[in-house]
C-alpha cells in the first residue's frame, strides 16, 4: 500500500509540473473533466490514508472490509482518471494511469 501511495505522490507531482505549464483558457476548459475526476481519485486515496493510520489489531476485522471497499472505490476513481484522459486525447497523462498490466495498486491486471 505504501508504495501505491508513493507512485501517487509521483503521479501528483508530475501533474503539478504539467498544470504549471498549461496555459490559457482553452487549456483549462479543455482539461476541467480530467482534474475534476482526478481530485476524486486523490480524495479516495486521503481516505485510504486515514484508515491505515489507524489501524487497530483490535478493530482490524472492522477494518479491513472497509479498506476492501475503500480500494475499490479508489480502483473505479483510478478508472475515471484513465477514460477521462482518454475522452481529452491526452495520451501522456493515459499512458501513465492505464500501464498494461499493472493496476494503480501495482496488482497485475487481467489482460
Amino acid at each position: 500500500m505504501l508504495e501505491a501511495l508513493e507512485r501517487t505522490l509521483h503521479q501528483v507531482a508530475s501533474l503539478t509540473r504539467s498544470l504549471d505549464r498549461w496555459s490559457g483558457d482553452e487549456d483549462r476548459y479543455r482539461y476541467g473533466s480530467f482534474l475534476e475526476c482526478y481530485a476524486d481519485f486523490l480524495a479516495s486515496v486521503s481516505e485510504i490514508t486515514r484508515v491505515l493510520s489507524g489501524l487497530d489489531e483490535d478493530r482490524l476485522h472492522e477494518q479491513a472490509p472497509q479498506l476492501c471497499r475503500l480500494a475499490d472505490q479508489a480502483q473505479q476513481c483510478r478508472r475515471r482518471v484513465a477514460e477521462q484522459a482518454e475522452r481529452d486525447n491526452n495520451a501522456s497523462t493515459h499512458a501513465s494511469w492505464a500501464a498494461p498490466g499493472v493496476h494503480a495498486w501495482g496488482r497485475p491486471r487481467s489482460m
